[in-house]
């Protein structure tokens, strides 16, 4: 089952979140809590981790795209063993 990776609250108002780079390639595997991306706002760098373990599948997010609290990141195929991810 494929399941959406988004970026979370941030705790800033600060609209301007920059996509920095990628920790992870297509296909990669990740664990759950693994880095997978960086993103910044203006003066700070914050790390992504993945929610869930699997198989990075579809990244949605190209470096330097400035992206919303809440848009999908990338997709992660999980686990059959994995429980489901709690935040879709």
């Amino acid at each position: 089952m494929r399941i959406p990776i988004r970026l979370p609250d941030l705790g800033t108002d600060d609209e301007t979140i920059r996509i920095c780079g990628w920790s992870v390639e297509l296909g990669e595997r990740v664990l759950e809590g693994d880095r997978i991306a960086e993103v910044s706002i203006p003066g700070v760098v914050f790390d992504v981790e993945s929610t869930a373990a699997g198989q990075l599948v579809e990244i949605c997010c190209s470096v330097d795209q400035t992206i919303e609290c809440g848009a999908v990141l990338c997709w992660i195929e999980i686990d059959r063993d994995s429980p489901p991810d709690k935040t879709t």
